[in-house]
């Protein structure tokens, strides 16, 4: 494995993980349902732009992952999506760009 797949693989397991840290402890505080994320990702101001933002790349990221793979058959890429989904962009991009880097048969 190259170092620059590595540090693919490595951004994927952290960027699932620390936004997983995140959520449990915020679902602690404020109780295991989705009233206790709402108001953060709704109601205050940073909280709104960055759902709004986060958004719009997930959708750049679901489209473009979606056509490359088609075009190139990989599709174990396409566990990226609902990498995103469950923690985030910064597990499921990490993890198409891991998969996208290994050498082509």
């Amino acid at each position: 494995m190259t170092p620059l797949r590595l540090a693919y693989l490595v951004l994927t397991l952290v960027g699932a993980l620390v936004p997983a840290a995140a959520h449990l402890s915020r679902l602690a505080a404020h109780g295991f349902t989705a009233e206790g994320l709402l108001p953060f990702w709704l109601l205050e101001d940073k909280g709104r732009l960055l759902a709004l933002d986060h958004t719009v790349a997930v959708l750049a990221f679901a489209i473009w992952s979606g056509a490359e793979t088609w075009i190139r058959r990989n599709w174990w890429a396409l566990l990226g999506l609902p990498l995103t989904v469950l923690f985030g962009l910064g597990a499921g991009l990490p993890w198409y760009l891991f998969i996208r880097s290994r050498p082509i048969d």
